[in-house]
């Protein structure tokens, strides 16, 4: 048995108003619970979060796995997860959207 796990991170949203900025970017990254069980596998998580100018992060939604007690603690582990504000052009924090794409394949 052998587990990958992939990051891609951020994705942008386009519809952001904010189209010149960086986007908000993660300052901690947990990883997907392992194990993560067998008839979830394989498994991408698509998590969208809104970040303040602050830095706080609001978990907008992610896709749920087949397994609710999983999607329990991918919830947990979701809300772990920090951020870097998007900034504009001069410096600015802003608000903005991110995307957090995590794979666990076979």
């Amino acid at each position: 048995f052998k587990q990958k796990t992939a990051y891609e991170i951020p994705k942008r949203d386009w519809s952001s108003d904010v189209c010149s900025s960086d986007l908000p970017y993660v300052t901690n990254l947990a990883l997907l619970p392992m194990p993560v069980p067998s008839r979830v596998r394989p498994y991408t998580l698509t998590a969208v979060f809104e970040v303040d100018e602050r830095g706080n992060a609001k978990l907008l939604s992610f896709n749920e796995s087949k397994d609710s007690d999983y999607n329990k603690k991918i919830r947990a582990m979701l809300q772990e997860i920090r951020f870097r504000p998007a900034t504009r052009a001069d410096g600015t924090p802003v608000r903005d959207t991110t995307t957090i794409v995590a794979e666990a394949k076979l």
